[in-house]
């Protein structure tokens, strides 16, 4: 890895260190490849750096108590809609860090960066045609590679972090079981260090930790 993410607390954090959380973010392709956008700002996260929250309605913080404004994720996977991944969207563990609100269900934050991404076999529709699936790509042996599993290299390559495929019949999140998820929140937020080092090991710790929880796809280990 030639870049990590900036993922270093800042001086007076409300929380020392990152908390996980699970969220859902839809894939837009650009000239540098697939890229993670918030579902209901089209903002997309940077890769391989920090992703700072804004506020449209102008708080000198973010987030704050009496604003909607922060990056959202989910204690908990299983609040999130059932079949999320899919349809141009792809689920994931985020880390949430600096100014932070704890709601009843999860957390609004300053700072995030995605931990472990989920993404569906199913996403051949959306990108056909488009930059690193066309046909061309697609062709020869490549071609007996899921579209899932091209996108998830390359997104995997892009942010640094593990990327799942899931079958198209896989149901989404209802097949987490919670226990197990905070299992992969657990090894994702205490191996970040190691990994922020290029450490593969801890990058294969997270990656076998996720496939051993969501039991099934095939995962990709970001590229060294």
């Amino acid at each position: 890895m030639t870049e990590d993410p900036d993922l270093a607390p800042d001086p007076t954090p409300d929380l020392a260190e990152p908390v996980a959380g699970w969220r859902v973010w839809r894939v837009h392709t650009g000239a540098g490849g697939p890229e993670i956008v918030s579902p209901v700002r089209p903002v997309g996260w940077p890769a391989r750096r920090r992703m700072t929250a804004a506020c449209d309605r102008g708080c000198a913080t973010v987030p704050t108590p009496t604003c909607g404004c922060g990056l959202y994720a989910l204690a908990d996977p299983v609040g999130l809609p059932p079949n999320t991944a899919g349809q141009g969207r792809v689920v994931g563990c985020t880390a949430l860090w600096g100014r932070t609100i704890e709601h009843t269900g999860g957390f609004r934050a300053e700072h995030g960066y995605p931990l472990v991404l989920l993404v569906r076999t199913d996403l051949r529709s959306m990108f056909r045609g488009r930059a690193r699936l066309r046909e061309g790509v697609l062709s020869g042996s490549a071609g007996r590679q899921s579209s899932g599993g091209l996108l998830a290299r390359d997104l995997a390559s892009r942010y640094g972090v593990p990327v799942g495929v899931i079958p198209d019949h896989a149901a989404l999140p209802g097949r987490i079981d919670v226990p197990g998820a905070r299992v992969v929140a657990l090894e994702a937020t205490r191996g970040l260090a190691a990994r922020r080092a290029g450490d593969l090991g801890a990058h294969e710790r997270l990656a076998a930790a996720a496939r051993e929880v969501f039991g099934h796809g095939d995962w990709f280990a970001p590229a060294a």
